[in-house]
């Protein structure tokens, strides 16, 4: 006979709400299967894939449109110091530097100097900075050491990382004192003007009485070059056909070529406040970002790194048209091909592009709007 149970008992092992607690403790206890988890994973892992390019386009999106807010601010600029000194701004501001040897004639000892950003800084919101500079002295003297550390958020792309913060480098002072063991806190800038579809500089030398050679005056035909004064009516190929300011990544400096020595182009040239090739100014006699498509080698494509336009948006720059207006430029644009070695011979090819048509202000083209 089995022993007796009380009716408390029986009625708690057949309770339905007892029954019902203890199979969602029971399921509570076992947890997530790994099938489950596999399954939670892979639906993450596929919407992470869906959203992250999303995310990643907009951010770029975000960053082009501010390196095209900077081209805008520094147009105004450059448009303002239009408006006062009835010119553009020059790219080149020559110095004579008695320092280092004071043989006449005078101009024997001429030096690059200020760049077209130091002319434009008290029109960009920057007049403080432009008082502290020191005029007289050369850009590279000891007096204007605050303006070579100072760091302009408006001078550098957003997407071009290395540029627009002090960092330590080298300069021109260097090699004239032959000290390359004592770096400077130096900024640089990923804005340049565009001298023209060649290389020139128009400085004034001896063998012409200390006025420079006809034939390079003929060259720098773009805006911001080394002769003035070149003014709005002197763009007689169209203030909205003619390039003024176009993108040059400080990032593509740092390929280091095989016969750089120790020091890359990063570490020597990029410099916001100098006048000079390598350092505020570009020509459009390469294509954009040409950098792509030449290897390192011993010929030295770092001609086409420094002074070709380049940005780190993908295909293409931004570039500033001589009437205010911004455009992105295509990397596919119309262009006379990049020389094989690298190397600008310094003449224009017979044929030439839409982009090298753009770089000059009067050259007499005709361009399509359709065509860039």
């Amino acid at each position: 006979m089995k022993p007796f149970q009380s009716n408390s008992t029986i009625s708690s092992r057949f309770d339905p709400i007892q029954t019902r607690s203890r199979r969602i403790s029971d399921r509570t206890d076992r947890g997530f299967t790994l099938i489950e988890i596999l399954v939670v994973t892979l639906i993450i892992a596929v919407l992470i894939a869906l959203i992250l390019p999303a995310v990643q386009n907009a951010r770029e999106a975000a960053r082009r449109t501010a390196c095209l807010n900077n081209l805008r601010q520094i147009g105004l600029g450059v448009a303002s110091y239009h408006n006062s000194q009835g010119s553009f701004p020059m790219g080149e501001y020559g110095h004579f530097i008695p320092d280092y040897n004071g043989e006449q004639p005078y101009c024997k000892w001429m030096t690059p100097d200020k760049s077209y950003l130091v002319a434009i800084l008290p029109y960009v919101d920057q007049a403080p900075l432009y008082h502290a500079l020191n005029q007289n002295q050369w850009m590279y003297s000891a007096g204007n050491r605050t303006v070579m550390t100072s760091s302009i958020g408006l001078y550098a792309c957003p997407d071009d990382v290395d540029s627009g913060r002090p960092r330590n480098g080298y300069s021109l002072l260097n090699q004239y004192e032959g000290d390359f063991l004592t770096p400077s806190r130096l900024c640089s800038t990923s804005y340049c003007g565009v001298v023209g579809d060649a290389i020139s500089e128009p400085f004034p030398a001896p063998e012409w009485g200390c006025k420079p050679m006809p034939g390079t005056i003929t060259e720098a035909n773009g805006c911001i070059t080394g002769i003035a004064p070149i003014s709005y009516s002197s763009v007689t190929d169209g203030l909205s056909e003619t390039l003024l300011v176009a993108e040059r990544t400080v990032s593509v400096l740092k390929a280091k070529e095989l016969n750089d020595g120790p020091y890359s182009l990063f570490d020597t040239t990029g410099w916001w406040f100098y006048g000079k090739y390598t350092e505020t100014l570009i020509t459009s006699y390469y294509p954009p970002n040409s950098y792509k498509k030449i290897g390192v080698s011993e010929s030295n494509s770092g001609w086409i790194r420094s002074d070709s336009a380049s940005s780190m948006h993908p295909g293409g720059v931004n570039v500033l048209l001589a009437d205010g207006s911004v455009r992105f430029i295509k990397e596919s644009i119309s262009s006379n091909p990049v020389p094989p070695n690298g190397v600008s011979t310094g003449t224009i090819p017979s044929s030439i592009g839409v982009w090298q048509m753009l770089g000059t202000r009067n050259g007499g083209e005709v361009i399509d709007d359709n065509a860039f």
